[in-house]
């Protein structure tokens, strides 16, 4: 099997909570878009503005929703540049603002993974540590087998 006959599947949802510190609120909220937005400058194929979308905004008497930066990508033979990938999307979340962020990827080979991301403290701030959690769950039926 060609490695790029095997489509990749990769999505999920990057989220700031909200905040009762407004001056914060917008500061964050600008500097993820505009992140996001210097992706299209970037060499690495994998990583493109097209990929995000940003939602979240202030609803009535200046209460707010958690913004929601949901992401996917489908790319025939990911998982084989997938630490590459893991080292991009990293460093893009250092850049970022956040307080939790969840990654899926689905593979025809590798089965299903899930990646979990958590600051340090109780919301991510650019340039802070951050921490991975991983969960790997396979599912294959082989068709035609009986």
């Amino acid at each position: 099997m060609n490695p790029l006959d095997d489509q990749s599947l990769v999505y999920g949802v990057i989220m700031d909570d909200p905040s009762a510190d407004l001056n914060y609120l917008h500061k964050a909220r600008k500097r993820n878009i505009e992140v996001l937005a210097s992706l299209q400058y970037s060499n690495y194929p994998w990583l493109k503005p097209e990929m995000f979308q940003a939602q979240g905004g202030f609803g009535f008497n200046g209460l707010h929703q958690p913004q929601l930066i949901q992401f996917a990508m489908s790319s025939p033979g990911l998982e084989f540049v997938w630490q590459g990938f893991m080292r991009h999307f990293e460093q893009l979340l250092a850049d970022l603002y956040w307080t939790s962020v969840r990654l899926q990827l689905e593979t025809e080979l590798s089965g299903r993974h899930q990646f979990f991301w958590h600051p340090e403290t109780s919301r991510h701030c650019p340039g802070q540590a951050m921490s991975l959690h991983c969960q790997w769950q396979y599912e294959h039926s082989l068709s035609g087998v009986g």
